[in-house]
């Protein structure tokens, strides 16, 4: 088995790895966390890196607190590179493959002591004999979102079935489908429009025929840009998989959220693609859209007057106010309802009880809050 895991080794994914140890003869080791396109964790606590080489042995988790043992072996000038993983409890393939390799090439190094790796490849898995094969792509567990692969698992003998949903307010999720008894669950990606592809996770089946799937933007800002950072639909379905027949049809609330916190909320519908037609459209707020997606003062700093420009991406109560640096509302400039589209409001910083100093614009919306800072100036 040692010999089988020294020679086969080989590197999915990328790396990021904290310095342990500075041995004797230029050898560094550092701990390494991999993430692969199929969503497998590989856990290499001590990696040898000496010169243009680097090579470690550890563990690698298929879910589920399934753990297999691991290995990796790599070259950073011909930027070749293995990796192996053996199950600990072969049993021909009853469940589990016996064993898979990738191999391939890959850009590694340290830099300001941290290994770097980005790489692809070909893989095989075994089940006396070669069972299937197929490619692959990763990077370090920090990026794990950027990675994807094909429907069919190396450490896996069950396939994945691609199915579309569609929902009320026509994004396009396509999703490589597993189904374990009830339950069901799947990874793919979600056409938002404007050749806008989001990531995500679909997982059902559970008690009352409960589904989530949280979706998540591979561009996330903070909502500078005015998409979300992400959004989770939750709520029931009936679903059922016939073969390659997937059938769908669900509804539920969402959360759309910023920096973590929620920027939005909801209502969902959504059926498989097949049965698009029969879905009542959701006229409500967009979870992909921050309400507000703009809130910018100029000129800044301000002497005389300042606009306010706003977008909202929907129907909502609108409150802004300016507050001095004591937190004490200075001007009330909006407080109405308002429809979805451009705004702006022009601020008269004239008034006697207007200082020099720092403002706060704050904008509600729907009891969502968010805010700008402006300077005035005399």
């Amino acid at each position: 088995m040692k010999k089988i895991l020294a020679m086969s080794t080989l590197l999915l994914g990328t790396v990021m790895l904290v310095p342990k140890v500075q041995a004797q003869n230029d050898e560094k080791h550092v701990s390494a966390c991999i993430h692969d396109g199929f969503g497998y964790v590989w856990s290499f606590p001590t990696l040898k890196v000496k010169g243009n080489k680097y090579s470690g042995s550890g563990t690698v988790d298929l879910g589920g607190g399934v753990i297999w043992n691991a290995s990796i072996s790599g070259n950073s000038t011909n930027q070749k590179v293995n990796f192996a993983a053996i199950n600990p409890s072969p049993d021909g393939c009853t469940s589990y493959t016996d064993s898979f390799f990738y191999k391939g090439t890959a850009t590694a190094g340290i830099a300001m002591h941290q290994f770097t790796f980005t790489g692809s490849g070909s893989w095989k898995n075994y089940c006396n004999g070669t069972l299937g094969t197929g490619t692959w792509a990763g990077t370090d567990c920090a990026h794990k979102g950027v990675a994807s692969d094909e429907n069919l698992e190396p450490g896996r003998t069950d396939k994945k079935t691609p199915v579309c949903i569609t929902d009320g307010f026509g994004f396009v999720y396509s999703i490589k489908l597993k189904q374990s008894g009830a339950k069901y669950s799947g990874k793919g990606t979600v056409d938002i429009g404007g050749g806008l592809l989001w990531n995500v996770v679909l997982k059902g089946g559970g008690h009352g025929g409960a589904v989530t799937f949280t979706v998540t933007n591979p561009a996330a800002d903070g909502c500078a840009s005015g998409h979300t950072d992400g959004f989770t639909f939750t709520g029931t379905a009936t679903e059922s998989l016939s073969g390659t027949v997937f059938s769908f049809n669900g509804s539920g609330t969402w959360n759309s959220y910023c920096s973590g916190s929620v920027a939005g909320s909801g209502t969902w519908t959504a059926a498989n693609c097949a049965a698009k037609g029969s879905i009542i459209m959701n006229h409500g707020q967009d979870p992909t859209r921050h309400q507000v997606s703009a809130l910018k003062v100029s000129p800044n700093p301000v002497t005389n007057s300042a606009n306010i420009a706003y977008t909202l991406s929907s129907t909502a109560k609108v409150n802004i106010t300016v507050y001095n640096s004591m937190q004490q509302p200075v001007k009330v400039l909006v407080n109405e309802a308002k429809t979805a589209g451009n705004y702006s409001v022009i601020w008269d910083t004239r008034s006697a009880q207007i200082n020099a100093g720092l403002y706060r614009v704050v904008a509600t919306v729907d009891g969502k809050v968010y805010s700008t800072t402006v300077m005035v100036v005399r």
